[in-house]
């Protein structure tokens, strides 16, 4: 792991750039991605334990949560091949990132 901290930009970046990408395997990676990020971003706020930091925490416990439902939606379409995994992120909401 480097030495530069996760910023809010980083994993927010990572976050939207997989929901909104269209090619599946490219889309797989940038959800790792963004779960990475995320898992980091909340252990640098858990280790400054800051009353200011509960907005971001809050999000990325959503966009996290939100991250594995599409990877669960996203299995379930592909066993049953009737839906476009694309399609099917765009459908969920977006996590309220403007209050992080």
């Amino acid at each position: 792991m480097s030495d530069k901290k996760p910023s809010v930009k980083d994993w927010k970046h990572l976050y939207q750039a997989a929901l909104l990408e269209s090619d599946p395997q490219i889309a797989a990676r940038l959800m790792e991605e963004a779960e990475q990020a995320i898992v980091e971003r909340a252990l640098v706020l858990h280790r400054d334990a800051s009353d200011g930091n509960s907005s971001e925490l809050t999000s990325l416990a959503y966009s996290a949560n939100f991250l594995a439902e599409v990877r669960r939606a996203e299995v379930d379409s592909a066993k049953n091949q009737t839906l476009s995994p694309a399609k099917d992120r765009t459908s969920f909401p977006q996590t309220p990132l403007s209050n992080a």
